[in-house]
Protein backbone atom coordinates (compact mmCIF):
# COMPACT_ATOMS: atom_id res chain seq x y z
CA UNK A 1 0.00 0.00 0.00
CA UNK A 2 0.94 3.89 -0.26
CA UNK A 3 0.56 6.43 1.95
CA UNK A 4 1.49 9.90 3.12
CA UNK A 5 1.86 11.10 6.90
CA UNK A 6 2.67 14.11 7.25
CA UNK A 7 5.88 15.52 9.66
CA UNK A 8 5.89 18.40 11.43
CA UNK A 9 8.84 20.57 10.55
CA UNK A 10 8.90 24.13 12.13
CA UNK A 11 10.19 26.25 9.89
CA UNK A 12 8.39 24.53 6.34
CA UNK A 13 5.12 24.50 8.45
CA UNK A 14 5.79 28.65 8.75
CA UNK A 15 7.11 29.20 5.91
CA UNK A 16 4.29 27.34 4.03
CA UNK A 17 1.84 29.33 6.11
CA UNK A 18 3.68 32.80 4.89
CA UNK A 19 3.10 31.27 1.28
CA UNK A 20 -0.69 30.67 1.73
CA UNK A 21 -0.88 33.92 2.90
CA UNK A 22 1.07 36.22 0.83
CA UNK A 23 0.31 34.60 -2.82
CA UNK A 24 -3.07 32.26 -2.84
CA UNK A 25 -5.62 34.01 -0.44
CA UNK A 26 -7.17 37.47 -1.50
CA UNK A 27 -9.69 39.36 -0.94
CA UNK A 28 -11.42 41.48 -3.06
CA UNK A 29 -14.58 42.67 -1.45
CA UNK A 30 -18.03 42.26 -2.41
CA UNK A 31 -18.42 41.87 -6.47
CA UNK A 32 -20.98 43.53 -8.09
CA UNK A 33 -23.28 41.87 -11.13
CA UNK A 34 -25.39 42.58 -14.19
CA UNK A 35 -28.61 41.33 -15.58
CA UNK A 36 -28.18 39.66 -18.96
CA UNK A 37 -30.78 40.62 -21.95
CA UNK A 38 -34.01 39.06 -20.32
CA UNK A 39 -33.44 39.71 -16.68
CA UNK A 40 -33.87 36.50 -15.41
CA UNK A 41 -29.65 35.01 -14.71
CA UNK A 42 -27.71 37.53 -12.86
CA UNK A 43 -24.14 37.45 -14.02
CA UNK A 44 -21.32 37.23 -10.99
CA UNK A 45 -18.46 39.68 -11.67
CA UNK A 46 -15.44 37.24 -11.16
CA UNK A 47 -13.03 36.57 -14.10
CA UNK A 48 -12.33 33.27 -14.69
CA UNK A 49 -9.45 32.74 -17.49
CA UNK A 50 -10.76 29.49 -18.62
CA UNK A 51 -14.06 27.37 -18.61
CA UNK A 52 -15.88 26.61 -14.98
CA UNK A 53 -15.50 22.88 -14.42
CA UNK A 54 -17.60 22.41 -11.01
CA UNK A 55 -19.08 24.39 -8.48
CA UNK A 56 -19.26 23.22 -5.02
CA UNK A 57 -21.25 25.34 -2.20
CA UNK A 58 -21.37 24.44 1.30
CA UNK A 59 -23.02 26.46 4.68
CA UNK A 60 -19.59 29.09 4.55
CA UNK A 61 -18.97 29.51 0.52
CA UNK A 62 -19.18 28.79 -3.00
CA UNK A 63 -16.61 26.88 -4.84
CA UNK A 64 -15.36 26.64 -8.34
CA UNK A 65 -12.85 25.25 -10.18
CA UNK A 66 -11.09 25.42 -13.61
CA UNK A 67 -8.29 23.65 -15.77
CA UNK A 68 -6.34 26.51 -13.82
CA UNK A 69 -7.91 28.35 -10.79
CA UNK A 70 -9.52 27.26 -7.71
CA UNK A 71 -12.26 29.84 -6.42
CA UNK A 72 -13.92 30.36 -3.03
CA UNK A 73 -16.58 32.53 -2.82
CA UNK A 74 -18.64 34.09 -0.15
CA UNK A 75 -22.14 34.99 0.35
CA UNK A 76 -22.28 38.31 -1.38
CA UNK A 77 -20.00 36.88 -4.46
CA UNK A 78 -16.57 38.27 -2.91
CA UNK A 79 -13.41 36.64 -3.42
CA UNK A 80 -12.50 34.82 -0.42
CA UNK A 81 -9.75 33.08 -1.85
CA UNK A 82 -7.85 32.98 -5.63
CA UNK A 83 -5.33 29.86 -6.11
CA UNK A 84 -3.54 29.69 -9.03
CA UNK A 85 -2.90 26.04 -10.73
CA UNK A 86 -0.68 24.39 -11.92
CA UNK A 87 -1.25 23.16 -15.73
CA UNK A 88 2.34 23.03 -16.93
CA UNK A 89 2.07 19.47 -18.07
CA UNK A 90 -2.13 19.32 -18.55
CA UNK A 91 -5.31 18.53 -16.81
CA UNK A 92 -7.42 15.72 -17.41
CA UNK A 93 -10.78 15.41 -16.39
CA UNK A 94 -12.95 17.13 -14.64
CA UNK A 95 -12.24 17.91 -10.82
CA UNK A 96 -14.45 16.48 -7.92
CA UNK A 97 -14.65 18.97 -4.88
CA UNK A 98 -15.74 17.64 -1.16
CA UNK A 99 -16.27 20.28 1.61
CA UNK A 100 -12.95 20.40 2.53
CA UNK A 101 -10.40 18.33 -0.16
CA UNK A 102 -10.80 18.73 -3.83
CA UNK A 103 -9.30 15.89 -6.25
CA UNK A 104 -7.80 16.65 -10.08
CA UNK A 105 -6.06 14.49 -12.67
CA UNK A 106 -2.61 16.07 -14.22
CA UNK A 107 0.54 14.79 -15.75
CA UNK A 108 4.73 14.30 -14.11
CA UNK A 109 7.31 15.82 -15.94
CA UNK A 110 7.86 12.08 -17.18
CA UNK A 111 4.67 12.05 -18.94
CA UNK A 112 2.60 9.82 -16.46
CA UNK A 113 -0.80 10.35 -15.21
CA UNK A 114 -1.28 11.54 -11.57
CA UNK A 115 -4.04 11.75 -8.97
CA UNK A 116 -3.71 15.26 -6.86
CA UNK A 117 -5.58 15.87 -3.59
CA UNK A 118 -5.71 19.17 -2.50
CA UNK A 119 -7.43 21.19 0.31
CA UNK A 120 -10.11 23.90 -0.40
CA UNK A 121 -8.56 26.11 2.70
CA UNK A 122 -4.61 25.61 2.30
CA UNK A 123 -2.87 25.63 -1.02
CA UNK A 124 0.58 24.78 0.74
CA UNK A 125 0.14 21.05 1.13
CA UNK A 126 -0.89 18.59 -2.02
CA UNK A 127 -0.64 14.64 -1.74
CA UNK A 128 -0.21 13.14 -5.42
CA UNK A 129 -0.07 9.76 -6.77
CA UNK A 130 0.93 8.23 -9.87
CA UNK A 131 -1.13 6.23 -11.80
CA UNK A 132 1.47 3.27 -12.62
CA UNK A 133 2.47 3.42 -9.61
CA UNK A 134 -0.84 1.89 -7.67
CA UNK A 135 -0.56 -1.73 -8.31
CA UNK A 136 1.62 -4.17 -6.86
CA UNK A 137 0.77 -6.74 -9.63
CA UNK A 138 4.36 -7.47 -11.81
CA UNK A 139 3.49 -6.41 -15.62
CA UNK A 140 0.53 -5.09 -14.84
CA UNK A 141 -0.11 -1.42 -16.20
CA UNK A 142 -2.70 0.99 -14.54
CA UNK A 143 -4.17 3.29 -16.88
CA UNK A 144 -6.55 6.35 -14.35
CA UNK A 145 -9.64 6.58 -16.44
CA UNK A 146 -11.10 10.03 -16.63
CA UNK A 147 -13.41 10.60 -19.79
CA UNK A 148 -16.51 10.05 -17.60
CA UNK A 149 -18.34 12.71 -16.18
CA UNK A 150 -16.07 12.94 -12.80
CA UNK A 151 -12.80 11.44 -12.39
CA UNK A 152 -13.95 9.68 -9.07
CA UNK A 153 -16.03 10.54 -5.99
CA UNK A 154 -15.67 11.21 -2.62
CA UNK A 155 -17.61 9.82 -0.29
CA UNK A 156 -20.20 12.55 2.05
CA UNK A 157 -17.81 14.06 4.45
CA UNK A 158 -14.97 13.45 1.47
CA UNK A 159 -13.01 11.04 4.05
CA UNK A 160 -12.72 8.22 1.00
CA UNK A 161 -12.02 9.05 -2.35
CA UNK A 162 -12.65 6.05 -5.39
CA UNK A 163 -10.45 6.69 -8.50
CA UNK A 164 -11.80 4.61 -11.55
CA UNK A 165 -8.75 2.54 -14.29
CA UNK A 166 -8.55 0.25 -16.97
CA UNK A 167 -5.84 -2.69 -16.12
CA UNK A 168 -3.97 -4.11 -18.67
CA UNK A 169 -3.73 -6.76 -19.93
CA UNK A 170 -6.44 -7.42 -17.81
CA UNK A 171 -9.06 -5.65 -19.87
CA UNK A 172 -11.24 -4.34 -17.23
CA UNK A 173 -11.93 -1.71 -15.03
CA UNK A 174 -10.46 -1.52 -11.65
CA UNK A 175 -10.88 0.82 -8.70
CA UNK A 176 -8.89 2.26 -6.42
CA UNK A 177 -10.01 3.64 -2.95
CA UNK A 178 -8.10 6.15 -0.87
CA UNK A 179 -8.59 6.93 2.56
CA UNK A 180 -8.13 10.75 3.61
CA UNK A 181 -7.51 11.84 7.20
CA UNK A 182 -6.84 15.91 8.11
CA UNK A 183 -6.27 17.49 11.01
CA UNK A 184 -9.21 19.25 13.12
CA UNK A 185 -8.61 22.25 11.72
CA UNK A 186 -8.90 20.77 8.15
CA UNK A 187 -6.07 22.90 7.47
CA UNK A 188 -3.43 20.21 6.97
CA UNK A 189 -2.88 16.37 5.62
CA UNK A 190 -2.37 13.35 8.44
CA UNK A 191 -2.47 10.84 6.09
CA UNK A 192 -3.40 9.96 2.44
CA UNK A 193 -3.71 6.37 2.19
CA UNK A 194 -4.50 3.48 -0.61
CA UNK A 195 -6.53 1.32 1.06
CA UNK A 196 -8.78 -1.07 -1.33
CA UNK A 197 -8.34 -2.27 -4.95
CA UNK A 198 -11.53 -3.46 -6.32
CA UNK A 199 -11.53 -5.51 -9.56
CA UNK A 200 -14.84 -5.30 -11.52
CA UNK A 201 -14.09 -8.54 -14.41
CA UNK A 202 -17.63 -7.45 -15.48
CA UNK A 203 -16.67 -3.79 -16.32
CA UNK A 204 -15.04 -4.03 -19.98
CA UNK A 205 -12.37 -1.54 -20.86
CA UNK A 206 -14.19 -0.15 -23.96
CA UNK A 207 -13.25 3.26 -24.43
CA UNK A 208 -15.62 6.05 -22.40
CA UNK A 209 -17.65 2.93 -20.59
CA UNK A 210 -17.96 4.66 -17.80
CA UNK A 211 -20.75 7.50 -17.23
CA UNK A 212 -20.70 8.57 -13.18
CA UNK A 213 -19.76 7.48 -10.20
CA UNK A 214 -21.64 8.99 -7.06
CA UNK A 215 -21.72 8.45 -3.31
CA UNK A 216 -24.92 7.48 -2.82
CA UNK A 217 -26.41 6.14 1.04
CA UNK A 218 -22.56 5.23 2.08
CA UNK A 219 -22.13 3.83 -0.65
CA UNK A 220 -20.42 4.17 -4.40
CA UNK A 221 -22.36 3.77 -7.40
CA UNK A 222 -21.02 3.10 -11.00
CA UNK A 223 -23.58 3.79 -14.02
CA UNK A 224 -21.62 2.18 -16.93
CA UNK A 225 -22.78 0.74 -20.78
CA UNK A 226 -22.10 -2.60 -19.05
CA UNK A 227 -24.74 -2.10 -16.03
CA UNK A 228 -24.71 -0.55 -13.20
CA UNK A 229 -22.75 -1.63 -9.72
CA UNK A 230 -22.26 -0.72 -6.60
CA UNK A 231 -19.24 -0.72 -4.10
CA UNK A 232 -19.91 -1.01 -0.36
CA UNK A 233 -17.14 0.35 2.56
CA UNK A 234 -15.74 -3.19 2.84
CA UNK A 235 -14.71 -3.00 -0.71
CA UNK A 236 -17.32 -5.73 -1.90
CA UNK A 237 -18.97 -5.42 -5.38
CA UNK A 238 -21.73 -6.23 -7.21
CA UNK A 239 -23.59 -5.78 -10.21
CA UNK A 240 -27.18 -3.94 -9.59
CA UNK A 241 -28.56 -3.42 -12.88
CA UNK A 242 -27.74 -5.04 -16.27
CA UNK A 243 -28.93 -2.11 -18.13
CA UNK A 244 -26.59 0.78 -19.83
CA UNK A 245 -27.36 3.15 -16.81
CA UNK A 246 -26.47 6.82 -16.84
CA UNK A 247 -26.68 7.99 -12.99
CA UNK A 248 -27.75 6.97 -9.21
CA UNK A 249 -29.07 9.43 -7.04
CA UNK A 250 -31.20 9.53 -3.57
CA UNK A 251 -34.52 11.67 -2.79
CA UNK A 252 -36.14 11.47 0.19
CA UNK A 253 -34.30 8.65 0.97
CA UNK A 254 -35.41 6.45 -1.74
CA UNK A 255 -32.41 5.61 -4.46
CA UNK A 256 -32.70 6.01 -8.01
CA UNK A 257 -30.92 4.93 -11.21
CA UNK A 258 -31.22 6.87 -14.89
CA UNK A 259 -30.89 4.79 -17.63
CA UNK A 260 -30.05 5.39 -21.02
CA UNK A 261 -33.40 4.17 -22.32
CA UNK A 262 -36.22 5.78 -20.34
CA UNK A 263 -38.11 2.53 -19.66
CA UNK A 264 -35.09 0.91 -18.15
CA UNK A 265 -35.43 3.65 -14.70
CA UNK A 266 -34.86 1.59 -11.34
CA UNK A 267 -35.36 2.34 -7.76
CA UNK A 268 -34.80 0.82 -4.23
CA UNK A 269 -37.04 1.25 -1.48
CA UNK A 270 -34.65 -0.30 0.93
CA UNK A 271 -31.32 1.59 0.75
CA UNK A 272 -29.44 -0.17 -2.40
CA UNK A 273 -30.10 -3.78 -1.24
CA UNK A 274 -32.53 -4.63 -3.94
CA UNK A 275 -33.52 -2.82 -7.26
CA UNK A 276 -36.63 -3.25 -9.43
CA UNK A 277 -37.77 -1.37 -11.62
CA UNK A 278 -39.79 2.07 -11.68
CA UNK A 279 -43.63 1.65 -12.88
CA UNK A 280 -42.83 4.63 -15.66
CA UNK A 281 -40.38 5.48 -17.89
CA UNK A 282 -38.54 8.95 -16.60
CA UNK A 283 -36.26 11.14 -18.93
CA UNK A 284 -33.50 11.64 -16.11
CA UNK A 285 -29.66 11.09 -17.27
CA UNK A 286 -27.51 12.78 -15.55
CA UNK A 287 -28.48 14.35 -12.32
CA UNK A 288 -27.94 16.63 -9.86
CA UNK A 289 -29.58 17.56 -6.74
CA UNK A 290 -29.38 20.72 -5.14
CA UNK A 291 -31.75 23.66 -3.84
CA UNK A 292 -34.37 20.86 -3.27
CA UNK A 293 -34.47 20.85 -7.42
CA UNK A 294 -33.60 17.79 -9.91
CA UNK A 295 -31.64 18.58 -12.13
CA UNK A 296 -30.82 16.47 -15.43
CA UNK A 297 -28.28 16.69 -18.52
CA UNK A 298 -27.95 14.07 -21.27
CA UNK A 299 -24.37 15.05 -21.21
CA UNK A 300 -21.80 16.99 -19.24
CA UNK A 301 -21.95 20.48 -21.18
CA UNK A 302 -25.63 20.09 -22.32
CA UNK A 303 -28.03 22.52 -20.89
CA UNK A 304 -30.14 21.73 -17.85
CA UNK A 305 -33.67 20.96 -17.34
CA UNK A 306 -35.11 20.12 -14.43
CA UNK A 307 -37.69 17.60 -13.14
CA UNK A 308 -40.33 18.00 -10.65
CA UNK A 309 -41.75 15.46 -8.03
CA UNK A 310 -42.47 12.96 -10.48
CA UNK A 311 -39.52 12.47 -11.34
CA UNK A 312 -41.10 11.29 -14.58
CA UNK A 313 -40.27 14.38 -17.45
CA UNK A 314 -37.05 16.54 -17.44
CA UNK A 315 -38.31 20.26 -18.59
CA UNK A 316 -35.45 22.41 -19.88
CA UNK A 317 -34.56 25.67 -17.61
CA UNK A 318 -35.20 29.18 -19.07
CA UNK A 319 -32.03 30.81 -19.72
CA UNK A 320 -30.96 34.17 -20.85
CA UNK A 321 -31.30 35.27 -24.51
CA UNK A 322 -27.81 35.80 -25.48
CA UNK A 323 -26.65 32.56 -23.49
CA UNK A 324 -24.81 29.76 -26.08
CA UNK A 325 -26.76 27.68 -27.64
CA UNK A 326 -24.65 24.36 -27.79
CA UNK A 327 -24.06 21.00 -25.63
CA UNK A 328 -20.50 22.36 -24.21
CA UNK A 329 -20.57 25.72 -22.49
CA UNK A 330 -23.05 24.34 -19.57
CA UNK A 331 -21.06 21.94 -17.16
CA UNK A 332 -21.90 22.81 -13.33
CA UNK A 333 -25.10 24.29 -11.20
CA UNK A 334 -25.28 24.20 -7.31
CA UNK A 335 -26.80 26.18 -4.48
CA UNK A 336 -25.31 28.29 -1.78
CA UNK A 337 -26.83 31.56 -0.03
CA UNK A 338 -30.18 31.20 -1.15
CA UNK A 339 -29.17 31.51 -5.00
CA UNK A 340 -28.52 28.90 -7.35
CA UNK A 341 -25.48 29.44 -9.36
CA UNK A 342 -25.12 27.86 -13.18
CA UNK A 343 -21.41 27.88 -15.08
CA UNK A 344 -22.04 29.07 -18.61
CA UNK A 345 -18.52 28.73 -20.50
CA UNK A 346 -16.16 31.16 -18.29
CA UNK A 347 -18.93 33.15 -16.82
CA UNK A 348 -20.64 32.64 -13.38
CA UNK A 349 -24.42 33.50 -13.14
CA UNK A 350 -26.82 33.21 -10.39
CA UNK A 351 -30.77 33.10 -9.79
CA UNK A 352 -32.93 33.24 -6.80
CA UNK A 353 -35.22 31.06 -8.55
CA UNK A 354 -35.22 28.53 -11.25
CA UNK A 355 -38.04 28.83 -14.43
CA UNK A 356 -38.75 26.57 -16.64
CA UNK A 357 -38.58 26.95 -20.30
CA UNK A 358 -42.11 28.27 -21.90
Amino acid sequence: MFFFKRKCYPLLVFAAILLTISSCITYEGPSTTGFGPSEGWEKVNITFERAILNLRGNAFYLMAITDNQFFRIGSENEILEKRILDVENGTYGRPEIADNVFSRITKNDDGQYQLEFHLTKNSAEIVKFIGIQLTEVPNELVQIDYHGRNIGAFNGDGTRFILPTVTFPNFHYTFFVFDIRLDPSTFHFEKVELVQRIDVPELSSEFNNIGTIRNVSGNFYIAAKDGGFKIDKDGNYERVSAHWMKDYFSVGGNLFGTAFEDHYFETSLDGGNSWELYDKPSALKEVTVTGGKIFSQFLPGHQFGVSNDSLLVVTPIQLDDDFPDDNNSYQAIDYFSNNFYLSVGKDLYLSPEITEEK
